[in-house]
């Protein structure tokens, strides 16, 4: 009767197989999670407000009402 459950292959089989699965859906999960934060070539990574922040540059404060 056991052997009906997996369709006459031995228990060891079908453990391997989700095993080999499981291996294979982390590894491309991980590449996918990955992908999906890296940068694309295209976009800026620091902005020119960013250069100069980070340089010690002064930067032009606007207050809240628009006015220097």
């Amino acid at each position: 009767m056991a052997a009906s459950m997996t369709n006459g292959r031995p228990a060891a089989v079908r453990s391997r197989n989700i095993a080999i699965l499981s291996v294979v859906a982390v590894i491309a999960g991980s590449w996918l999670t990955f992908r999906a934060q890296s940068p694309n070539k295209s976009d800026i990574l620091l902005s020119e407000h960013d250069k100069k922040t980070m340089v010690g540059g002064k930067q032009e404060r606007i207050k809240l009402d628009g006015h220097h």
